[in-house]
């Protein structure tokens, strides 16, 4: 199913491009309410994310060297505007700091399957 909707999505940007993203899809084809409630819904999930981080930090924080709520507040506030300067920055930024971070994810898995197999042939401690 999500491949069939990533096809039409994919058809859709072909024969019909907009100057934006899937929020200007939604305007053009369905309905501009329907495209303010997909943007609502894709600022909460940015807050439910910048929390999310915040939280997993906290968890490694063991011995509780900054106060629990200016550490919170701060990771929330940094991770959110990171976030929001790289969706907001222009497309060729966007899209060189994707290629980085693919990159980036590319030689982890490879560095992991290397160690792994090191680890199973006898090197690990």
């Amino acid at each position: 199913m999500v491949l069939i909707t990533m096809n039409i999505i994919a058809d859709m940007s072909i024969v019909f491009p907009v100057p934006g993203n899937f929020v200007e899809h939604t305007f053009r084809w369905l309905d501009p309410s329907f495209s303010f409630a997909i943007w609502l819904a894709l600022l909460t999930i940015a807050g439910v994310e910048g929390t999310t981080f915040a939280i997993i930090v906290r968890y490694w924080d063991t011995e509780n060297v900054v106060p629990i709520a200016a550490l919170i507040a701060a990771l929330i506030a940094i991770f959110l505007i990171t976030v929001l300067t790289v969706q907001l920055s222009p497309t060729e930024f966007f899209v060189e700091f994707k290629y980085g971070t693919s990159a980036i994810k590319v030689a982890a898995l490879i560095t992991m399957v290397i160690a792994c197999f090191a680890i199973m042939g006898g090197a690990g401690p």
